[in-house]
């Protein structure tokens, strides 16, 4: 199996320094002391969402490496020992392991396994020209307009003053919708690291839209996509999904990952219109206590009020809560 960039020490990085996230890195071994990878998980603490482990939060990636994937059964005996350890030390309700198929699949009676998301992925190999033409009409009829007032600029290393520029356009929509934003601190860990690359929607000039896109091996994987209120008339959203579908073409990359979402919702058929192949995120569970939440619905009475709470917030009250709220959800 394949290392990904959640398997990187730039991700757990970014995931401990910005978000305060106990990150923690282990070898799997055999019982015989053979090497068979590596994992890592975060140790979650929260008066809200509970004690839990996570492999990793705020992405779907596994966060696992093989050694040897014929060897996935004893990586999956061994993961199972390294995690019912260290939920026993810190009293976890469950462990939450995702994007984890080839060692879950293994011990699915061990892992019981779950999909509460898709990814869309586009191969590139057909080239930009070829994609486009194969672009929903509705998306090629939104495109034709973007293109005559919005202009993209690439930047894979953003100056501080641009970085806090394309932060607060990504604060202005997640107040819109009313969900506790990532902090500054997170964008400009990935920006040093090396694995964000920052695309900005100009409309007269002016930022108006902003997609943070995570460089990972041969997949760029459009981890964020954002755009002021009152832009929509000019589609920067649908011009910045092109244009990076563009670049990572040019720039040899196989795959074009729109990243997760749910199905039913209208970003699920907004993402279908861009010819992808949908595939399910499976997250896998260990539970150690029963009545643990183990995917708790965005659409309950509770977060409806405190997302509510959110979009009426000062933006500066925003950006000091919303990472709180983000980091004890993990997601």
């Amino acid at each position: 199996m394949a290392a990904n960039y959640a398997c990187s020490e730039s991700w757990r990085l970014a995931c401990r320094s910005a978000l305060g996230c106990e990150i923690r890195q282990a070898e799997l071994r055999s019982p015989s002391g053979e090497r068979l990878g590596s994992a890592a998980y975060a140790v979650m603490k929260s008066r809200i969402f509970g004690r839990r482990l996570i492999s990793l939060p705020f992405s779907d990636e596994s966060a696992l490496a093989l050694a040897d994937p014929d060897r996935a059964s004893d990586a999956a005996a061994a993961l199972k020992g390294l995690l019912d350890s260290a939920a026993g030390s810190c009293g976890a309700a469950f462990a939450e392991l995702r994007g984890a198929g080839p060692v879950q699949e293994a011990a699915p009676a061990d892992f019981p396994p779950s999909a509460p998301y898709v990814r869309f992925e586009l191969a590139l190999a057909p080239g930009h020209e070829k994609l486009r033409a194969a672009y929903n009409t509705n998306i090629l009829k939104n495109l034709s307009k973007a293109e005559k007032f919005v202009s993209v600029e690439v930047a894979e290393a953003p100056s501080d003053m641009e970085l806090r520029g394309l932060y607060d356009i990504y604060l202005a929509q997640m107040r819109r919708f009313g969900s506790p934003p990532l902090p500054l601190a997170y964008f400009s860990a990935l920006s040093r690291s090396g694995l964000y690359v920052f695309f900005t929607a100009l409309v007269g000039g002016r930022p108006a839209g902003m997609l943070a896109a995570i460089k990972d091996g041969p997949v760029l994987r459009a981890d964020v996509n954002a755009a002021l209120p009152g832009s929509d008339a000019f589609f920067p959203k649908v011009r910045l999904f092109d244009e990076s579908i563009r670049w990572a073409a040019a720039s040899g990359y196989a795959t074009y990952d729109f990243m997760r979402t749910r199905r039913g919702s209208g970003v699920h058929a907004h993402k279908l219109k861009w010819g992808g192949t949908e595939r399910e995120i499976r997250y896998y569970y260990r539970v150690y206590r029963g009545g643990a939440d183990l995917n708790p619905d965005p659409d309950r009475p509770l977060y409806r009020l405190a997302a509510m709470g959110l979009r009426f917030a000062p933006m500066a009250l925003l950006e000091k809560i919303g990472p709180l709220i983000r980091s004890a959800a993990g997601k």
